[in-house]
């Protein structure tokens, strides 16, 4: 993910806060969403889902740790890395922050360069992220239509009325055999399996 591809949603009640995060991350080459509140702010992700977000913690209605709790709770949105913002500077802000699902935590004001290093660095551990899990699904996929490729030909194989045997050059054991192979030699599947042709 590019930088000016990533999309940040800031989730703050506080307007002149909300314009001075846009500002320093649209210069940065992101893209913005805003929201003034929790609900809205939840509302807008099942629109569409940012790439991080921006959750001030002290909001009338809904507060940034229930937004982080309802988020970190949905197996669609469980993903999107979090970045608390407060003007709290105690240690149980933090900690609660943090276990209700936040990644990251800064004090406002916020300091421009680390909110920018800390919302590259959360970019990109997602960018990895989401490549391993595209990988992974992949492979499944491979793995899934491989064992369907030889399911079929294990049907075809054992259908046909001549008897075959696949047999590894290199060992000279048997691979695979089909059911008429083992009447044809009178044994049982399980005894043809440990034998080795001559």
């Amino acid at each position: 993910m590019t930088q000016s591809a990533a999309t940040i949603l800031i989730i703050d009640d506080d307007v002149h806060v909300r314009d001075l995060l846009e500002v320093l991350l649209q210069n940065q080459g992101y893209r913005t969403l805003t929201a003034e509140s929790g609900e809205l702010g939840l509302a807008m992700v099942e629109l569409q889902a940012p790439d991080l977000i921006l959750l001030d913690i002290m909001m009338p209605g809904m507060d940034g740790y229930e937004v982080a709790s309802q988020l970190k709770a949905s197996k669609s949105t469980a993903n999107i890395p979090i970045i608390m913002l407060s003007a709290l500077d105690e240690q149980s802000a933090r900690l609660s922050g943090l276990e209700a699902g936040a990644e990251e935590y800064l004090n406002i004001p916020v300091d421009s360069a680390e909110l920018w290093l800390r919302v590259r660095n959360l970019l990109r551990l997602k960018a990895f992220g989401d490549y391993l899990k595209n990988h992974s699904l992949i492979l499944e996929d491979q793995l899934q239509q491989r064992t369907i490729d030889l399911e079929r030909f294990r049907t075809v194989m054992d259908a046909s009325e001549d008897a075959i045997f696949l047999i590894n050059r290199n060992t000279m054991s048997l691979i695979e055999f089909n059911r008429r192979a083992c009447q044809l030699l009178g044994y049982t599947a399980e005894e043809l399996a440990h034998k080795t042709p001559a």
